[in-house]
C-alpha cells in the first residue's frame, strides 16, 4: 500500500540456481513519514530462470502491475554492473527506461563490485599463483584430520596460534585478505610441516601433485613477498568497502 502512494527505489539482484530455479530478489527503499527515516525492506523474490533482460523486466512489470504500483513511483533502480543489467541498449535498466519509466535516475552501478573486480584484476597481474596457493593449502587439510593433528603439534612447538586455515571464496568481498593474513601467521609452521615433517614421515603424500605445488610455493621467496604486499595493500580497499556498506545503511 505504501508503494502505491510514495516514490521509491528498487534494488535488484539475481541469485544462483537453487534446486534448478533462479530468483530475482527485489528490495525497495523509500522515506517513511511515521518514523522520518529511509527504510530498506524486502519486496519480492521472483523466479526468473532465463536470467536475460526481457525475462527480468517482465517479472518486475508483472509484480508491480499485480500490486497496482505505478512505474511513475519508481525513482531509481540499483543493481550490479554486468551487461544484462546495465548494457547501454539491451540492459534491464535501459529497456525499463525506454518502455516504462523514462524519468528514471541513473546513479551508476554497485561500487562494491567495481572495487572487488579491480582487486581481482590486480591480483591476477601478480600471477594467479597467489589464489592457487591459498586454495591448495585449504584443500590439502580439508579432509585430512590426521595430518591436521600433526600440524597442530607443530603450531604448539613453535608457539604459533592454533588457528585453522581459512578458505578463499572468489565471490566474497575481498575474502583473500583474511586468508593471506592467516597463512602469513602460520608460515613458519607450514614450512616446517611441508618441508620437514612430510618428507620424513609421509613421503607418499609428498608425491601427490597438490603437495608438490604447495612445496614449490613455500620455497619460492616471491610468493612470500607477494603475500606481504597484498596484506599491506588490501586493507585500503577493505576500508572503502566498509565505508560503502555504512553509507548504504544510513
Amino acid at each position: 500500500m505504501k508503494l502505491k502512494q510514495t516514490k521509491f527505489s528498487l534494488l535488484i539482484d539475481e541469485s544462483n540456481s537453487i534446486m534448478c530455479t533462479k530468483y530475482l530478489h527485489i528490495l525497495v527503499r523509500f522515506f517513511y513519514e511515521n518514523s522520518r527515516k529511509v527504510l530498506t525492506t524486502f519486496y519480492r523474490a521472483l523466479p526468473v530462470n532465463k536470467g536475460d533482460a526481457d525475462s527480468m523486466i517482465g517479472a518486475i512489470h508483472t509484480a508491480l502491475s499485480d500490486d497496482e504500483i505505478p512505474w511513475g513511483n519508481v525513482l531509481q533502480i540499483m543493481s550490479d554492473s554486468p551487461n544484462v543489467m546495465r548494457g547501454r541498449f539491451t540492459g534491464v535498466l535501459s529497456k525499463i527506461k525506454s518502455q516504462y519509466a523514462p524519468h528514471l535516475l541513473d546513479v551508476g552501478g554497485c561500487s562494491l563490485h567495481h572495487v572487488h573486480n579491480a582487486v581481482s584484476y590486480a591480483i591476477d597481474a601478480l600471477d594467479e599463483d597467489v589464489e592457487e596457493f591459498t586454495v591448495n593449502i585449504f584443500g590439502f587439510f580439508k579432509h585430512r584430520a590426521g595430518l591436521w593433528e600433526e600440524f597442530q603439534g607443530i603450531q604448539k612447538i613453535l608457539e604459533i596460534e592454533e588457528h585453522r586455515i581459512l578458505r578463499f571464496v572468489s565471490t566474497r568481498w575481498l575474502s583473500i585478505l583474511p586468508v593471506i593474513s592467516r597463512l602469513l601467521e602460520q608460515w613458519d609452521a607450514l614450512v616446517k610441516f611441508f618441508l620437514d615433517t612430510l618428507p620424513t614421515k609421509h613421503p607418499n603424500v609428498l608425491k601427490q601433485d597438490r603437495t608438490k605445488r604447495i612445496v614449490l610455493y613455500l620455497q619460492d621467496i616471491s610468493m612470500h613477498t607477494k603475500m606481504f604486499f597484498l596484506q599491506a595493500t588490501l586493507p585500503h580497499f577493505q576500508k572503502l568497502v566498509v565505508l560503502v556498506f555504512v553509507v548504504c545503511l544510513i
